[in-house]
């Protein structure tokens, strides 16, 4: 999408918002510490304040690039635990401010509703720090953000119409993690399909128990398509449930 990336008036940076640093160091310290397969957490911090910076300095392409990098390590290596969804969401936030510094909104949305709901904390984030992009971003936020998502009828509920018909979906690709702990696990995402068939807005109902998995079926479903719900002959924009389940034989 080709649009400014500067919030409309009203935006909300609340009093509320606290330094990066500070949020940082909260969500990395201690006990609180993700697990890890045969990883040190000293790397995976070190990775996250290397992509911070890069976006900081509006190095859009590199930040988010380590981003991608950061979520690839965790797929391969992240266990269960206490602090799993936090790692997985703040890199995904860096993937999204890269997104939205590139221009690539809907990306970016994307990425940045989910690392929310990953992660609340992340809520108390101050953007500032990332220029236009954060700017883009803060507008987004799922509390208190200017722009609130649509209000849709659920599929199921509409009278007389015929649900979501899938045109194209592509498989997750289960992260190396899931499949080295055995883990199944059974997502559910609830978004919305516009009249295009095209989904947005994706809200976590059902996840883990490892956010990786999450993820992956999340970024799958990003790139799917469906014929719309109809309702005489006029396609209707409506919320719709996805489900992915994950089981391994034994």
């Amino acid at each position: 999408m080709g649009s400014t990336l500067d919030p409309p008036r009203g935006g909300n940076r609340g009093s509320h918002r606290i330094a990066p640093l500070v949020l940082l160091i909260a969500l990395l310290g201690g006990a609180a510490a993700p697990a890890w397969a045969g990883r040190d957490a000293k790397a995976w911090t070190a990775q996250l304040q290397a992509t911070v910076a890069e976006l900081r300095a509006a190095r859009w392409a590199a930040g988010k690039a380590l981003a991608q990098k950061g979520l690839d390590d965790l797929a391969r290596h992240l266990a269960p635990g206490r602090s799993a969804g936090s790692a997985v969401a703040m890199f995904l936030m860096g993937r999204a401010v890269g997104a939205a510094g590139l221009g690539e909104e809907e990306e970016a949305l994307w990425d940045w509703q989910l690392a929310q709901q990953l992660d609340p904390r992340l809520e108390r984030w101050d953007l500032e720090e990332f220029g236009s992009a954060g700017r883009f971003l803060d507008a987004h936020r799922l509390r208190g953000g200017a722009r609130a998502e649509p209000d849709l009828p659920r599929c199921a509920e509409l009278p007389g119409a015929t649900p979501p018909v899938k045109r194209w979906a592509g498989q997750p690709s289960i992260p190396g993690g899931a499949r080295t702990l055995r883990l199944p696990a059974r997502v559910e995402i609830e978004v919305a399909v516009g009249t295009d068939g095209a989904v947005s807005w994706p809200r976590i109902r059902k996840a883990g128990p490892l956010e990786t998995v999450t993820l992956a079926v999340a970024d799958a479903m990003r790139g799917w398509r469906y014929a719309p719900a109809d309702r005489d002959g006029v396609p209707v924009a409506c919320d719709y449930l996805l489900t992915f389940e994950l089981r391994f034989g034994r």
